[in-house]
């Protein structure tokens, strides 16, 4: 009998005990909200973030996409094309001139090139944005034109002798036989924010 008291005295110690360390000051209920005020704060701050740069994203995976599309365009046109036509047909940062190869003749122990009749002609106009790629007929009259808006930068590039980048030119171009495509893409979002993307392609040239 005089065991159970004890455990009995003991458990009631002990639920006092528990009891006292569950309930909390004034001090501490005060401290507590503003911990969880500062926690969800931060909560509401990150997630506010989340959906304000989601657009911001959005845009720049879009306008990634556009630049990929028109630096693929121009490195496949680049591949094929007759090295001696880019050559000598003023290459710069902003313009190149060409014909593509169809075929090759290796007859005879000697190779020559099967032609395109028309030039492929790229032209980057820096004033207004716009990258034109055009057919133009071997008497200089254009046949067609294709225009690519909200293009930023210069877009034509090469390396010199110190394999510094420089802009197309005809010397550098039959020395290194190769051509730096670069192409950025520009658009503004609805908030007034410029968003861009570049991407860089190395094209070896090897029809000569």
């Amino acid at each position: 009998m005089k065991e159970a008291g004890k455990t009995a005295l003991r458990f009631l110690r002990f639920f006092i005990k528990m009891n006292r360390k569950k309930s909390f000051t004034l001090i501490e209920i005060i401290v507590s909200f503003a911990v969880l005020i500062i926690a969800l704060s931060g909560i509401f701050l990150t997630l506010n973030i989340g959906e304000s740069s989601s657009p911001l994203n959005l845009g720049r995976a879009d306008i990634t996409s556009k630049s990929r599309i028109v630096i693929s365009k121009i490195a496949n046109d680049l591949r094929g094309a007759y090295l001696a036509d880019i050559a000598n047909n003023d290459p710069s940062c902003f313009h190149a001139k060409f014909r593509k190869v169809k075929g090759v003749d290796i007859s005879e122990g000697s190779h020559s090139y099967d032609l395109t009749a028309n030039y492929s002609e790229y032209f980057y106009d820096q004033e207004s944005g716009k990258l034109f790629y055009s057919q133009v007929d071997p008497d200089g009259a254009v046949l067609s034109t294709v225009e690519y808006g909200n293009v930023g930068e210069n877009v034509f590039y090469t390396l010199d002798s110190q394999e510094n980048i420089t802009c197309l030119n005809k010397d550098d171009l039959n020395n290194q036989k190769l051509i730096i495509v670069n192409v950025r893409i520009e658009e503004q979002n609805n908030s007034g924010s410029v968003i861009g993307a570049s991407l860089t392609q190395r094209v070896k040239v090897r029809n000569e």
